[in-house]
């Protein structure tokens, strides 16, 4: 759970933020089920650093504009890429 939670929160701040954890332990750690568990935390750790990677990419192209192509092979509208949180509706 707490490497979950470090890596949800690292992914969400594009790693301005770690939460502070004092210990020991060198891999996961669970009560029951290790093998669920630490599948579970694996597959969560990946999700948040794909999270991050994403974010990140999402920074770097903010303020790009782009035209997809249409079926009949002409360019749609114009559009912008704006970074999450960014968008606000007043």
């Amino acid at each position: 759970m707490l490497t979950y939670v470090t890596n949800k929160v690292a992914g969400e701040t594009g790693n301005r933020q770690i939460p502070w954890q004092s210990g020991s332990m060198k891999d996961i750690f669970c009560f029951s089920r290790c093998g669920v568990s630490k599948e579970l935390a694996e597959r969560d750790a990946k999700i948040a650093r794909l999270e991050a990677q994403l974010q990140q990419q999402t920074i770097n192209l903010a303020g790009k504009v782009f035209r997809d192509p249409l079926r009949s092979g002409s360019l749609g509208p114009k559009m912008v890429v704006i970074r999450a949180g960014w968008f606000v509706c007043s």
